[in-house]
């Protein structure tokens, strides 16, 4: 035991062996608690800081913009619109279309039936989100789209998670939902076969302003050559100021939540 222990004083006396030890216990003590994620997050935001990744271009966003809402004189686009785009877009040949947004509840009957009429003729192309309702777990979405659309569509869950300091979001790889799991919006778009359980922390040096992008009155007017739509996924995102949907991407700036999707995707 003496000489263990001699041997343990002449090794602390070692500058370089304790920087290393330092380090191993600063690593265990950040692996077993949550105070490691603010420091990971920064050491990854400098990196994306200094490092910049140009977005892959097979995921195009088509935005709910102020254009749109202005030109078609309402605070936000009736269903039948959306049946038109939904048409408009595989008319285009996009591969699918994801809805960042829920549809939980009907509004006018003619509008309801135009988009249930739509879906209908795109089985499992069409994708529309889930939230988390007021007494969810962390884990759960019952927020689901309308008995009317649910048939023909697949859900989507649109959860995200903030770390602390809102340096960096996260995402589940699946959620729960009354109906069973649904994969997040992301693992879907990844064509992510059987996602696992847990969370997972996108890559945010992926620039988001390299994602391709339209306004959803220009696509629904059809003002976007074919060949920008062709065989790409589509998420329609509400983006106009009013649908408070704008969130601080880590090092990126604000922006609406589909860019988060889309990253997290690739």
């Amino acid at each position: 035991m003496i000489e263990f222990s001699a041997k343990v004083a002449k090794l602390w006396k070692s500058r370089r062996a304790r920087i290393i030890l330092s380090a191993i216990l600063t690593g265990v003590f950040f692996g077993i608690s949550a105070l490691g994620l603010p420091a990971e997050d920064v050491l990854s935001g400098t990196r994306t800081l200094v490092w910049r990744e140009t977005a892959p271009q097979d995921i195009v966003v088509v935005e709910i913009d102020e254009s749109t809402l202005s030109q078609i004189g309402t605070d936000d686009t009736p269903r039948s619109a959306d049946a038109k785009l939904v048409k408009t877009l595989f008319d285009q040949g996009v591969s699918r279309v994801f809805f960042d947004r829920t549809y939980y509840f009907q509004e006018d009957a003619a509008g309801d039936q135009a988009l249930a009429k739509a879906l209908k003729q795109y089985p499992d192309r069409v994708f529309m989100g889930a939230l988390k309702g007021e007494t969810d777990s962390a884990t759960e979405v019952s927020m689901l789209p309308a008995g009317i659309f649910r048939g023909d569509v697949g859900v989507v869950s649109l959860m995200a998670y903030y770390h602390p300091f809102k340096l960096s979001v996260s995402f589940p790889f699946k959620s729960s939902t009354p109906d069973g799991e649904v994969p997040s919006m992301a693992a879907k778009l990844a064509d992510l076969d059987n996602p696992p359980e847990g969370m997972f922390k996108p890559d945010y040096a992926m620039d988001a302003s390299t994602i391709p992008r339209f306004s959803y009155i220009d696509v629904l007017n059809q003002k976007v050559p074919d060949a920008k739509l062709q065989g790409r996924d589509v998420v329609i995102a509400p983006s106009a100021i009013t649908f408070n949907d704008y969130h601080a991407m880590p090092f990126q700036g604000i922006m609406p939540g589909a860019y988060f999707q889309v990253i997290a995707a690739h």
